[in-house]
């Protein structure tokens, strides 16, 4: 505005030097002049106005403003260093917040992944393909299969997976008959499923440990046996009844009873041979037999009459 006003002042004082050059000349510009000095006068008192006022504006005004900006400044740095100090430390505190929401999270993802494997662990999964069989341990004095309420002892096996192209027969042989078994003994095997098949094995093996059977009520005591089936049946299933016959020595012409008609009195064998349409009580002399059979070594021909039974002798 000062610049503005010194302009126009000095624009009208040569516009007035004109006008006096050219009224010497002999042109009456005397109004011209006239108007031209007021408005000059008017010009000069606005400049000295601007004037003041810039060195007002200059000398008060400007450095009060300057104060107050540098104040400004300065309270403005003040308060972005408490912001940098606030920020430092919210971030601080967000950053251990983070460390231990994170520590947390890798805590819970080990348990997760730890009862993963737990998980997969209660899945049992066979090596291949077969046929899955309970597996009998003794349990309360007795040898069978888990029922459900068992006790669980750790790797106590639940289940196996048989080799069903290699069977064999579980059986039992009595206290009495275990002289007469080796291992490697030739024996034949009969499936009630298939009462018409015969297959051939051998003793496999000949458990050390006795067991009692109370079935019959005089508890006999009986060894564990294995048969190894020679023949490959793929009719045979794991679980089938079967019926083993080890021929443990055999006897040639030789005269033999039923072992249900030899009868025994304080050490003495006797049968009751039918003879004169009744049964005698006769005495006899036995050699080796099985199950089934009785050698006679004495007091017997071939041909006679015995009883299975003890006969009515009234």
């Amino acid at each position: 505005e000062t610049n503005k006003a010194k302009k126009d002042y000095k624009r009208y004082l040569s516009y007035i030097s004109d006008l006096e050059a050219l009224s010497k000349k002999g042109y009456d510009h005397s109004r011209e002049i006239n108007a031209a000095r007021d408005k000059c006068t008017e010009l000069k008192e606005k400049y000295d106005t601007a004037e003041k006022n810039y060195s007002y504006y200059k000398e008060r005004v400007f450095p009060s403003q300057v104060k107050a900006a540098e104040a400004k400044v300065k309270q403005t740095e003040i308060e972005l260093g408490q912001l940098r100090k606030g920020g430092v430390f919210k971030i601080a505190k967000a950053k251990s917040v983070y460390d231990e929401v994170f520590g947390k999270l890798q805590t819970v993802q080990r348990l997760l992944a730890a009862a993963r494997n737990d998980l997969e662990k209660t899945v049992i999964r066979a090596p291949s393909s077969g046929i899955a069989i309970h597996y009998e341990a003794y349990r309360e004095g007795s040898k069978r299969k888990p029922r459900e309420g068992d006790r669980v002892i750790q790797n106590q096996p639940l289940l196996y997976l048989p080799d069903i192209s290699a069977m064999i027969v579980k059986t039992q042989v009595r206290e009495i008959d275990l002289h007469k078994l080796v291992n490697g003994q030739k024996c034949k095997v009969q499936v009630d499923a298939y009462p018409a098949s015969v297959l051939e094995g051998q003793v496999a093996f000949i458990g050390a440990l006795a067991a009692e059977n109370f079935k019959l009520g005089r508890g006999e005591k009986y060894f564990e046996l294995t048969i190894a089936l020679k023949d490959k049946d793929e009719r045979l299933r794991p679980g089938m009844t079967a019926r083993v016959s080890i021929l443990s020595d055999s006897i040639d012409k030789q005269l033999t009873i039923p072992v249900q008609a030899v009868f025994q009195v304080a050490g003495n064998k006797f049968c009751y041979k039918f003879l004169d349409n009744r049964f005698k009580k006769v005495e006899i002399t036995t050699g080796r037999q099985n199950e089934d059979l009785a050698v006679v070594l004495s007091g017997l021909n071939a041909g006679d009459q015995v009883s299975l039974i003890k006969p009515d002798m009234d």
